[in-house]
């Protein structure tokens, strides 16, 4: 399953929010843009996971009142996985590819947006569509704006090993938000989400994962953005805080600095800290003598426990990321950008759960090389 790994790779977890803190307006011009990402992670003795995305994308306005937006992205995945917890030994290898598109329409009126979009994306041991609408209304002196918004999407799962074949998972969401332009400078957002899922949760690929049939998730989502009008910088600060019924709470916290160097050259600084508890069926790396990795102390292969992974995504951990890009206008139409991300996550960084065992580090890094062209 590509999908969960390319947006692990490029943001942190969690379900889906509504649009980032700014005013909703038609675009004047159209965009077209070409993005290209690269991906690796690895672990000590283990290269893990390498993914090479590029994507196509372009938004124009229609008519007087409407816009589109649109793009596909065909990943390519290839690496190792280990099968339970960070084990080396017995990791299993995996190459595979996804196609996804998605497409957004809006119909904008003199305080209300509406939009629809739809999303699929296919590869070869799983399916995805996915649908949405949102809308907002924004007040007559323009410094307020509510937002609210609705989705749902259905999976299959088919892995090659035949642990299920045809495992189905239902989602559905809906958000609510606030933008409220505090000054000239300041800008702030809340924004809740509540996510309902029913079907397959486990793992097909890991070894004792036995997750249950049924998700909910909930988060809130503050942001604050502040304009130096002496410098012409901005700096975007946002908290998340996040818990779902597999008893994972998680708190994240993140910043970033945008300020021309040049004319053309801009600057982007940004760093994120991360912190989780393990889901509450999750189990350590402190194995049974008799009958070793990776059953847990005490297993009873007779009368198994319910529910149980040993999945270092759902452990207790904390992670920090530190991010790079840079911009350059080559002219009024035409801008070329980059970043670069670098990313750590360890067990013992986690704000509770100090008891777990540790995992061995796992670190990444990911680079993104964009074009865009405004026509």
């Amino acid at each position: 399953m590509v999908g969960s790994i390319v947006l692990a790779a490029m943001a942190l977890p969690g379900v889906a929010e509504l649009s980032p803190a700014h005013a909703e307006s038609r675009p004047d011009r159209g965009t077209v843009s070409v993005r290209l990402l690269g991906y690796q992670d690895w672990q000590p003795g283990l290269r893990r996971t390498r993914v090479l995305a590029p994507a196509f994308r372009v938004q124009a306005p229609v008519a007087d009142d409407w816009a589109f937006e649109g793009g596909v992205t065909a990943d390519s995945v290839s690496g190792a996985s280990p099968r339970y917890h960070a084990a080396i030994s017995g990791a299993s290898r995996m190459s595979d590819q996804r196609r996804a598109g998605d497409l957004k329409v809006t119909r904008y009126t003199q305080d209300v947006t509406v939009s629809a979009g739809i999303a699929g994306s296919s590869e070869h041991d799983y399916q995805s569509r996915a649908g949405s609408l949102e809308a907002s209304w924004s007040s007559a002196d323009r410094n307020t704006t509510l937002q609210a918004g609705v989705g749902a999407s259905n999976d299959r799962i088919d892995p090659v090993n035949g642990a299920v074949v045809g495992a189905r998972r239902r989602t559905r969401e809906l958000s609510f938000g606030i933008t409220r332009a505090l000054t000239r400078a300041d800008l702030v957002q809340a924004t809740v989400a509540r996510n309902v899922g029913a079907g397959y949760y486990s793992d097909p690929y890991k070894l004792l994962d036995e997750r249950p049939d049924a998700r909910r998730q909930t988060a809130v989502l503050l942001r604050w953005n502040h304009h130096f009008e002496s410098r012409q910088a901005t700096v975007r600060t946002s908290y998340r805080a996040y818990q779902d019924s597999f008893g994972i709470r998680a708190h994240s916290l993140e910043g970033e600095w945008l300020a021309p160097i040049t004319r053309a050259v801009g600057l982007q600084l940004g760093a994120r800290l991360h912190s989780q508890t393990a889901a509450s069926f999750y189990v350590g790396p402190t194995y049974d003598p008799a009958l070793g990795a990776p059953y847990p102390l005490g297993y009873d292969r007779d009368n198994p426990p319910r529910y149980i992974t040993v999945d270092q995504r759902l452990s207790a951990f904390g992670a920090v990321t530190l991010a790079m890009g840079l911009s350059y206008a080559v002219d009024p139409d035409w801008t070329v950008d980059s970043r670069f991300e670098f990313y750590q996550q360890r067990t013992q960084w986690a704000n509770s759960d100090a008891t777990a065992e540790p995992l061995p580090r796992l670190r990444a890094v990911s680079v993104q090389l964009g074009v865009s062209h405004r026509f």
